[in-house]
């Protein structure tokens, strides 16, 4: 869908609807289109907007179309995977996913004056039975697929263990990528230690690399013990949400959270050094977004909002954006040698 046509036409009726059902309506829609027996290809007529060969990522021997994914905020029951990875991006996130399925307690809300979207502190999430029903033919998904597994913080240490190793073990064969969210408690080196070799166990047996998910406005000064001890212990790299505490009950996710985020990647880079992998996400809604977080440190950038507030083809343009700095930044290749001017070619 061209943006021309969202912003006029499509965005006015999406946000005439209460939020929640916008969300909903949206990615079925996507869905169903994709599995229509010509919905892949118009999907594809319509958008043209497959990544360039030239912007592939090699990290943790998997191979990114591009540096551009979505995040997990977007299609949160997964129903639309197929078609959003033909949206010209190099990956999708899914998730959160919990044992059983939550419902937040406070439905979603649009706040159109940030460019943003509230959510609950407890926002809804799949169960791991429906996330695997809805990825049983994720290997036949254009582009990697990050699946981010959430544990409540109100459990023991051995129950918030048995629980992440139960929902990695579970997990649809196909997924590699895992994201974990630090589940909210106070741990002590030793309680953490121990969680993550069991956890990074779980994963190594199933050859599936784990993601440390920090929050946008996460303390860093607390969370530097954790985030070192998970580098140590083989964590593949950290993934920082776009997210921030916005209300006593909720947070927000849009471009309110730019700023914040920015300053957490720069951060985690310089203390970490060029080594670590990482993802980062907040408040992309213009290439221009999308290529500052890459400069501060992030290896790939998910988009989330801005495909809500901005359109659909935000992720071509972040490519045509990042296409022409590889350009830029190739070697000049030689100009073609004019041939000499000989006696045949000066009598042709």
């Amino acid at each position: 869908m061209p943006d021309w046509f969202y912003r006029t036409i499509s965005r006015p009726i999406l946000f005439s609807l209460p939020a929640p059902r916008a969300r909903d309506f949206a990615p079925g829609f996507m869905g169903t289109l994709s599995r229509l027996p010509l919905g892949p290809s118009l999907i594809d007529f319509l958008g043209h907007m497959r990544a360039d060969p030239r912007l592939r990522q090699p990290h943790l021997d998997i191979t990114f179309p591009t540096a551009i994914g979505i995040g997990p905020w977007l299609d949160t029951n997964a129903i639309a995977v197929h078609a959003l990875a033909r949206f010209g991006v190099g990956f999708i996130e899914l998730g959160p996913v919990t044992l059983d399925r939550n419902v937040a307690a406070r439905p979603i809300k649009r706040v159109a004056d940030q460019e943003a979207v509230w959510m609950d502190d407890d926002p809804d999430s799949m169960s791991i039975v429906d996330c695997n029903r809805r990825l049983r033919d994720v290997s036949d998904v254009a582009v990697p697929v990050i699946v981010r597994l959430k544990c409540p913080g109100t459990k023991s240490v051995a129950e918030i263990e048995q629980e992440s190793r139960h929902l990695i073990r579970e997990l649809a064969a196909g997924v590699r990528l895992v994201s974990l969210e630090i589940p909210e408690r106070d741990w002590t080196a030793d309680e953490w230690t121990s969680y993550l070799r069991e956890v990074l166990a779980e994963a190594g047996s199933t050859r599936r690399s784990l993601l440390l998910v920090i929050a946008a406005d996460h303390d860093l000064e607390r969370a530097w013990p954790l985030i070192d001890i998970a580098l140590r212990e083989g964590c593949g790299g950290l993934i920082v949400d776009g997210s921030m505490h916005a209300t006593a009950e909720g947070r927000l996710v849009g471009l309110t959270v730019r700023e914040v985020a920015l300053q957490q990647v720069t951060a985690i880079r310089e203390r970490c050094g060029a080594d670590i992998f990482i993802i980062a996400s907040g408040g992309v809604h213009e290439p221009e977004h999308a290529l500052a977080l890459h400069a501060a440190g992030a290896d790939l950038v998910e988009v989330d909002t801005g495909l809500i507030y901005t359109g659909p083809g935000l992720p071509k343009r972040i490519n045509d954006c990042l296409l022409f700095e590889v350009m830029r930044d190739a070697p000049k290749a030689a100009p073609p040698r004019v041939p000499e001017l000989t006696w045949f070619w000066t009598a042709l």
